[in-house]
């Protein structure tokens, strides 16, 4: 207590002991001074607990908690950085169902950032949740600020293009916000605001302000990296893209194989395997052996193809018979069960059904009328359906190559696979078979190699997209229409790239606009075969919808030779990561770590 405060006290002290100083008119005065001594306390306990508050709440987010030479972060924009990594981290997840959030630790009821501080990361269980979206923001902001650093130092600024997308971003996520708002206020829900929405988006204090200042940062930096990235690549040398070839063949070369696996396993009655159990099995082995041993002694693709099919409509058609009738055989009433005669015939004929309609020798199979529950009949007909798929998916996937990646086949822990199929003087057209060996299931598989560890020479392919994401409209058909909408929009314009460009930076929903050098396969199957039909040309524009949602499509025609394009990307990653780490030392990025423990 202060000499002050000790001082005011005493004389208070004096006044009330004394009754004899204060009459009628002074126990009325007493009375209003009370009142204004409980006013003031009041007040005085106002002020200390908005003092409080400031502290606690305000005053974190205004400090300074990242910061480089000349540009600096504080709580409100880091708490942007982190807010928005985490929603994109746990959107991804929600695709496949919010109970799916459950597996990783995450609470889907909870998913703020004073929430997942109590929840354990399953990525590393060392840390909670809210440590490792901050760590992983840090690692992003301390990259944007070196990358920002870069560009003021080549007088690098925003122009107004850019500045006129971060508008539209902005104008989007109010406009978003305040949609959000109406559509709970319509349905009965009462105080929920565009300001509301936007906290539980992006936290608590983050103005518009801070997610602009956020923005602005972040494009400046994408913009240097760009610029530094195209400048690196055009001055990388053939030589360069050789030796780097050299260097990481894991990366560059793949051999393409046909395959067919041929397996024996260990039938058990009871826990432990009986002496003629163990001599079935050896039988087994053996038999499996010899039809991989005979497959790889085909001379041309053709025929190897042919007879692992022959193999497939056959023998393999047969045991997968025998498996389903086991599992269908409870269903069936016991009086309505088929004598071995009976199933013996049905069985022949169903399998000689299964390979003409394969071979395209039939339309359909004639399946039994039948359909009462428990009857053989129904039971047949479901086998009918059940083998046929699995016969026919055999049969197509056998005419497949695989492609497999090259690995060393000199390592300590190489496979028997990749010791040959990788081994110097391997070429098309040589066979193989290899086994695998244990107590209870062996394999036995025959290799064909269809070509020879090479680089990729195939075309990628450049693309745009403006994702409409089904979470964001309600659902698929909610997106497909908003697309749908777009790109009328877009066809009662210009239709350029740049008017594509405008539009994508309005409404899409992914990081990127643009994908380059995009290889086959790699994106998901609509997308990808969108990409490569063989009737599209520059400038075609589409819808394809994926898992995510709705994308309007806009292909900007052929990109680099596959394996060039990986060994660019992997020379300039080499070159950037050497300038980015003396680049960070120059700048020396700081953290307030005391100030990343509260934001939210």
């Amino acid at each position: 207590m202060g000499k002050g405060t000790r001082s005011r006290n005493a004389r208070a002290g004096d006044i009330i002991a004394d009754p004899a100083k204060f009459s009628k008119k002074n126990n009325v005065d007493k009375s209003k001074l009370a009142t204004r001594i409980g006013v003031a306390a009041c007040t005085v306990l106002l002020v200390a607990c908005l003092v409080l508050w400031a502290v606690t709440s305000w005053v974190p987010r205004i400090l300074t908690v990242a910061r480089s030479e000349n540009y600096k972060i504080n709580g409100s924009e880091m708490t942007y950085f982190v807010n928005t990594l985490k929603n994109n981290y746990i959107n991804t997840l929600s695709q496949y169902g919010t109970s799916y959030l459950s597996t990783f630790g995450i609470d889907s009821n909870d998913t703020s950032l004073t929430g997942l501080k109590s929840q354990t990361c399953a990525l590393d269980s060392t840390k909670s949740w809210y440590d490792y979206f901050v760590e992983q923001a840090k690692s992003q902001v301390e990259s944007m600020l070196v990358l920002c650093e870069a560009a003021r130092a080549e007088g690098m600024k925003l122009d107004d293009s850019d500045k006129e997308t971060i508008d539209e971003s902005i104008k989007a996520m109010k406009e978003s916000a305040e949609e959000l708002a109406k559509l709970y206020a319509s349905n009965g829900y009462s105080g929920y605001s565009a300001s509301y929405f936007l906290t539980q988006q992006y936290g608590n204090g983050v103005s518009e302000s801070n997610v602009r200042h956020a923005m602005e940062l972040s494009a400046l930096s994408s913009k240097f990296y760009d610029a530094y990235q195209e400048r690196v690549k055009a001055g990388i040398t053939d030589d360069e893209l050789e030796k780097y070839c050299t260097d990481n063949p894991a990366s560059l070369l793949t051999a393409d194989v046909y395959s067919y696996t041929f397996t024996a396993e260990l039938e058990l009655a009871g826990s432990e395997a009986t002496d003629e159990e163990k001599s079935a099995y050896e039988s087994d082995k053996a038999a499996a052996k010899k039809l991989a041993e005979e497959l790889a002694a085909c001379t041309d693709k053709d025929s190897f193809i042919a007879k692992a099919q022959e193999y497939i409509i056959g023998t393999y058609a047969s045991d997968q018979f025998d498996s389903l009738y086991e599992d269908a055989k409870s269903d069936i009433d016991e009086a309505n069960l088929p004598t071995a005669e009976k199933l013996s015939e049905d069985k022949a004929e169903l399998l000689k059904s299964v390979a003409a309609k394969i071979k395209g020798e039939i339309e359909e199979i004639q399946k039994p009328a039948v359909e009462k529950e428990g009857t053989y009949e129904k039971a047949l007909g479901e086998i009918c359906d059940d083998l046929l798929e699995a016969v026919q998916s055999a049969y197509d996937s056998v005419k497949e190559t695989s492609s497999v990646k090259y690995s060393d086949p000199t390592a300590e822990d190489a496979t028997d696979i990749t010791k040959w199929l990788f081994a110097s003087d391997r070429k098309a057209g040589d066979t193989t078979s290899i086994a695998s060996e244990a107590d209870k299931k062996s394999t036995y598989t025959a290799y064909f190699v269809d070509t020879a560890a090479r680089r990729d020479e195939s075309i990628t392919k450049n693309v745009g997209h403006i994702l409409f994401k089904k979470d964001t409209y309600g659902s698929a058909e909610d997106a497909k229409a908003k697309a749908e909408e777009i790109l009328a929009e877009y066809k009662s314009g210009e239709q350029t790239k740049e008017a594509f460009e405008a539009l994508a930076n309005q409404y899409n929903e992914d990081s990127n606009i643009f994908y380059e050098n995009v290889v086959k396969d790699y994106m998901v199957e609509s997308f990808d075969a969108w990409i490569y039909d063989e009737s599209r040309k520059v400038g075609d524009v589409d819808i394809v919808e994926t898992t995510y949602g709705a994308h309007i499509m806009y292909f900007v025609g052929d990109g680099e030779v596959a394996w060039k394009s990986t060994a660019l990307s992997g020379v300039f990653d080499e070159k950037y990561n050497e300038w980015y780490e003396a680049q960070k030392t120059e700048v020396g990025v700081s953290f307030k770590d005391s100030a990343l423990k509260n934001l939210g």
